[in-house]
């Protein structure tokens, strides 16, 4: 999972998504802690907002992101729910503009630490987030690399904040963080570290 800019371009255009601003949702959306009812809350809320918006549901649950976004009244052209490998997920983060992880208000997700979260990162993605999930909301909010989402209604100008900081440079600053945090290779020595004191 890393930001690649030639990645992003070839991708974009083989969706047929270039010139559109693209929000992705990469996970399940059956269970309970999912809060699907929220996402695509959120999802419609957008959606009225800003008419190019395009969404990008990478899950399983492929029946239950197309019946949403039809309850939701989102046109066809304005979505693609698709189940992918997971070797191919870093390909359309990179096609994205912003990661969408949303959670309820639980004793267990203050404690979290969502895959996804470090995988938008690294692949220089800002994040939408709700409060509280472990770590993560508060550095979103220190860093403003996306905004806090409470499940209200949305303020117009925090995505323009944002979109008006959405370069190149801002997404390497973002992956290049999540890279030296986030990756695995960024905690090899500190688990081999643990290990030695264990045998020792």
């Amino acid at each position: 999972f890393l930001f690649d800019k030639q990645l992003r371009v070839n991708m974009r255009r083989k969706l047929g998504i270039e010139d559109r601003f693209v929000i992705v949702y990469s996970g399940g959306l059956e269970m309970r802690w999912h809060v699907p009812g929220l996402i695509f809350h959120f999802f419609r809320q957008v959606h009225q907002l800003l008419p190019d918006a395009f969404f990008l549901l990478l899950t399983n649950d492929i029946q239950v992101g197309q019946k949403q976004f039809k309850e939701n009244k989102i046109s066809k052209e304005s979505f693609l729910v698709q189940s992918i490998d997971n070797r191919e997920v870093h390909n359309y983060l990179n096609a994205s503009d912003v990661g969408v992880l949303l959670r309820e208000r639980h004793l267990m997700n203050e404690v979290a630490s969502p895959t996804k979260f470090a995988e938008y990162l690294m692949c220089g993605l800002p994040v939408i987030i709700t409060p509280s999930v472990g770590d993560f909301s508060a550095l979103i909010q220190e860093k403003s690399w996306g905004f806090i989402y409470e499940g209200g209604k949305i303020d117009p100008s925090q995505f323009e904040m944002l979109r008006n900081r959405l370069s190149d440079g801002f997404r390497i600053k973002i992956s290049e963080y999540g890279k030296a945090h986030f990756s695995k290779q960024s905690r090899i020595n500190e688990v081999l570290k643990v290990y030695s004191q264990l045998i020792s």
